[in-house]
């Protein structure tokens, strides 16, 4: 929302008990002491005018926040992606000299109105009545050539993080006819860079939905609504059980979009209200829980010691999905004990558990669904939120790899065992663990050739499946162990890869003669008498030959399973992608339909009794079908604000919101052990 002022005073009534207004001009109040640094604005909504009162039922409107996770391309968010990741800025904090915004959530103004695009606004960009292929063309890259290093207007920035080719452009207003929503789609920026932490991203949430709310809910004070629903009943169209929020949230935006529901909840109990309808889905879950202690040095420990992937090796050429193009994530730097960056002492769980006032209650209206092999090392720790339900795997599904490597001799410290895993056999005489719940099937909408048949109009172009390229991998990784194994015995010393990279794998060529014999033990140079010095280097070749050769099947993985991540947004109604998925209960028709099937029985929604002809539905006879669900089914489903009746909460939205900064209040924010204040 850019050109809205903001005001935090509630919103106010009217003396007529038969008139009530929308976003009414609030009060004069007296202008707020300036905040130290920069000022944290406040605003209201659009639309000033009275309402002229109505007969008849209250109206039910629901609303869709959809909440995206991080804008990874290096281009449209080239600030974040090349600049504060490659200086190893912290991207919470932007307090450091170099520190870059660009494309991610605002961090110098935690409730800046461009970080929300309202329904409103998405209309002034993308007519509802204008929504052809070519209209969306035109509208996602009006000014390409003006912002080639950022998004080029909002419609490209939130709109189409959502709504892909891959789903028909649809995928929005899929969730707004399920959710009572169609239409009134409203975007919030999750994003933030890399290393963020979530309980940050939590708190961040919080300030966002708060002035979402405040600006576009459209909900009235319980006072006001509860002394005029006699004599005007339409005035319950402006209470929460008739304004039910959906909150749908990806990646880094799962606990923003946490944090946004928070907001919007507290916003509720300010005005009086207890209960509020909500409904939130997230996916691709970015730092369910905390990655600490024990579990994080064995993490660190296979991804070293055990799987020796602490190099970097992109695969720029090779077939199309085989490609690790992606595979530029500095991974030496990524693992290394003295950075930590993937360590955090809370997750998701960890922080909402500290924050609300009943954290079961508030997990008991989401569901989830985040693939088993969205463990990509760019987007560790992803998995399943511990109480929450999982449309994915029923059971839940928190380990931090899926692709494991056994052998007869060795495996790895963070294996747990066998369950839910499925073996396969390696070439020789290893074995391969995966998962049941993958993404397995992998289809691509980019590049379909001059003349698409109609089934790859419909599905895309199906590639390289996940099982295929991780059995590639391990039979690759087996090898290179071997050569490792027969390097060692034969030269007494142990195998160092010594060059990383396409640059220094070059100069390894160009030297590949040094050797350092100095530092051999004088058993090892005993054993070497009858081992020529040319015999040592052709060894050390073929040896390094295998482990480069693990290291390109490995960024192959990689690529898979960011796939793995993206496919719950870009291939949410597809029909294949689960069909290899087991026979659970939810089916495998597709990604919605095993959130449907999760949530029937916990989502907040009218089902019309005609909905398949919902536009033919009279006015009249909707509205007394939503009155019966209100005052019915969905007393039962409702949410207490109290959740956010906190003290942490509060002074979040003080802090944040209203721009209160003093020391006392700064402090009492979580921040990672080691950071400064947030």
């Amino acid at each position: 929302m850019n050109n809205h002022p903001r005001n935090t005073d509630p919103p106010e009534s009217t003396d007529d008990p038969n008139t009530f207004m929308v976003n009414p001009t609030p009060p004069e109040s007296p202008p707020p002491e300036p905040a130290r640094g920069d000022a944290y604005r406040s605003f209201v909504g659009t639309g000033m005018s009275e309402l002229e009162p109505e007969e008849g039922p209250p109206n039910l409107q629901g609303a869709l926040v959809l909440v995206n996770g991080f804008h990874s391309d290096p281009l449209e968010n080239a600030e974040q992606t090349w600049n504060n990741a490659r200086k190893d800025i912290n991207p919470d904090s932007p307090h450091h000299e170099d520190y870059r915004q660009g494309e991610s959530a605002n961090e110098r103004d935690r409730a800046d109105e461009a970080d929300i695009l309202s329904n409103e606004e998405l209309e002034e960009q993308l007519p509802a009545g204008r929504r052809t292929s070519l209209d969306i063309k035109i509208a996602r890259t009006r000014g390409w050539w003006a912002t080639p290093m950022s998004f080029n207007n909002d419609v490209s920035k939130f709109w189409n993080y959502w709504n892909k080719k891959a789903n028909k452009f649809d995928a929005a207003d899929r969730y707004g006819r399920y959710f009572n929503a169609y239409r009134n789609d409203h975007y919030i920026n999750g994003s933030h860079g890399l290393s963020s932490n979530a309980a940050h991203r939590i708190d961040h949430g919080v300030a966002l939905g708060y002035q979402w709310a405040l600006a576009e809910w459209g909900i009235r004070p319980e006072e006001e609504v509860t002394t005029k629903k006699e004599q005007s009943p339409y005035v319950q169209s402006y209470s929460p059980p008739y304004r039910p929020v959906t909150v749908v949230a990806h990646s880094h935006g799962a606990a923003a979009g946490a944090g946004v529901a928070l907001g919007f909840l507290r916003y509720a109990g300010e005005l009086g209200w207890e209960q509020v309808a909500l409904n939130m889905i997230f996916l691709g879950v970015h730092q369910p829980r905390k990655l600490t202690g024990e579990e994080y040095l064995k993490f660190i420990n296979d991804k070293v010691h055990y799987y020796e992937v602490n190099q970097d090796f992109p695969d720029l050429f090779g077939e199309e999905h085989r490609q690790g193009v992606g595979f530029l994530n500095r991974l030496a730097e990524l693992f290394s004990r003295s950075r930590d960056k993937l360590q955090h002492e809370r997750g998701m769980v960890e922080h909402l558990q500290a924050i609300t006032g009943d954290w079961d209650a508030f997990a008991g209206r989401a569901i989830q669904f985040t693939f088993a092999n969205d463990r990509a090392d760019m987007v560790t720790r992803d998995g399943d939120i511990p109480g929450v339900t999982s449309a994915c795997n029923p059971e839940g599904d928190d380990r931090l790899f899926c692709a494991e490597y056994m052998s007869p001799r060795r495996r790895p410290m963070s294996y747990r065992g066998p369950e839910g895993r499925k073996p396969i056999a390696t070439d020789t005489s290893g074995t391969l663990i995966l998962s049941e719940y993958m993404a397995n099937r992998r289809f691509e909408y980019g590049d379909l050739g001059w003349f698409p048949s109609e089934e790859e109009q419909k599905h895309g172009q199906e590639w390289g499946d996940f099982e295929r390229v991780a059995i590639a991998w391990g039979n690759a990784f087996e090898t290179y162990k071997a050569r490792k194994r027969v390097f060692e015995e034969r030269t007494g010393r142990p195998y160092e890869y010594k060059y990383a990279g396409l640059v220094k794998n070059l100069v390894r060529r160009l030297n590949r003669g040094r050797w350092e014999w100095n530092r051999l033990s004088g058993a090892a140079r005993e054993f070497l008498d009858n081992l020529t010095r040319h015999e040592a280097e052709r060894q050390y070749e073929v040896t390094t030959r295998a482990y480069e050769a693990m290291l390109e099947r490995y960024a192959h993985l990689q690529q898979a399973q960011l796939y793995a991540h993206s496919a719950p947004v870009t291939l949410i109604h597809h029909k294949k992608v689960l069909s290899d998925f087991p026979a659970d209960g939810l089916g495998n028709g597709s990604i919605w339909e095993r959130i449907k099937k999760a949530g029937e029985d916990m989502f907040y929604r009218v089902e019309y009794k005609e909905e398949s002809n919902l536009d033919e539905l009279s006015d009249p006879q909707k509205r007394r079908e939503e009155k019966d669900y209100v005052n019915g089914d969905g007393k039962d489903l409702l949410v207490s604000t109290s959740i956010t009746d906190t003290s942490y909460i509060k002074n979040v939205i003080e802090v944040f919101v209203h721009g209160n900064t003093e020391e006392k209040n700064i402090e009492q924010l979580y921040h990672e052990p080691g950071e400064g204040n947030p």
